[in-house]
């Protein structure tokens, strides 16, 4: 048999009293739940905007950085262009020329003897046949970039950069002195008034060889601008694709040639000369 329970009106109307008597004397939940979920609404919407704001602030901040990055990258590219250019000119109107006229100037007064007839016939030759051998050179002038003052930045990235410019700054100044001893040289034998076999051969032959040098020295130097650019290339990357930029170093045309002209010497000069590395291979991008 099932039980029944029920309230009578009076018993009923006792309950919903006492649910109204804790309505108005306790927590009004149907109004304190809405009031803390706006809130914490409030309360995110404003540490949202604060990231965001923050966020916007520390971008901006990083793009103006890698611009003016770039933007030295560019110049430290544009000087190493330079340093190519003059010195590729160098070596095309002064140094090879002065090299290949030595050389060949040795070994025709060696060929003509200790004969003071052929010693008279090579002196009068000399200025027409032989005009680069005592032409001077110009003194070189470089762009020096102190990497580790001026632009640290690129030693973090690249830390060898350091190394390679090290490099590429002894060569420089390998190269000027040469340059500066070559000329002495010519002086010289300017103020010789009498040459005989013996003098003549002396100062062709220590021309020739201070030629070699500047060959080699000259290679060298190529090589690790080369490298220096390369490595200025790569790290530009990065840049790429927030910016949209690329830093593009073009070489002149005969560079390539030039070197390679300049290496066939190097290995005749300096058997076991070293080959160059991928990086000191010259592009044209």
């Amino acid at each position: 048999m099932t039980e029944s329970v029920s309230l009578s009106d009076a018993q009923l109307q006792r309950i919903l009293d006492s649910i109204d008597a804790a309505k108005h004397s306790g927590i009004h939940w149907e109004t304190v739940i809405p009031v803390f979920v706006s809130a914490l609404l409030a309360m995110c919407v404003g540490i949202a905007l604060e990231y965001f704001k923050g966020y916007r602030e520390r971008n901006k901040v990083s793009k103006e950085r890698k611009r003016k990055e770039l933007t030295q990258l560019n110049v430290a590219a544009t000087a190493m262009g330079y340093n190519v250019e003059s010195l590729l000119h160098i070596v095309m109107q002064q140094i090879l020329p002065h090299h290949q006229q030595s050389n060949t100037a040795l070994a025709a007064l060696r060929a003509g003897g200790n004969d003071a007839a052929q010693v008279r016939v090579f002196l009068e030759k000399m200025d027409l046949e032989f005009r680069a051998m005592m032409t001077k050179c110009p003194e070189p002038h470089f762009i020096d970039l102190e990497f580790f003052k001026e632009i640290p930045f690129i030693l973090e990235k690249d830390p060898e950069l350091l190394k390679v410019y090290g490099w590429v700054i002894n060569y420089s100044e390998a190269l000027i002195k040469i340059t500066a001893e070559q000329n002495k040289r010519i002086d010289i034998a300017i103020t010789i008034d009498n040459f005989d076999f013996n003098v003549l051969e002396e100062q062709i032959r220590v021309q020739s060889h201070l030629s070699d040098q500047e060959v080699v020295i000259s290679l060298q130097l190529l090589r690790q601008i080369v490298v220096v650019c390369s490595k200025l290339k790569k790290l530009t990357l990065e840049y790429n694709k927030e910016l949209g930029v690329r830093l593009i170093v073009k070489f002149p045309a005969p560079l390539g040639k030039t070197m390679e002209e300049l290496r066939h010497i190097a290995e005749a000069v300096s058997p076991g000369f070293p080959p160059p590395e991928p990086e000191s291979s010259p592009t044209t991008d």
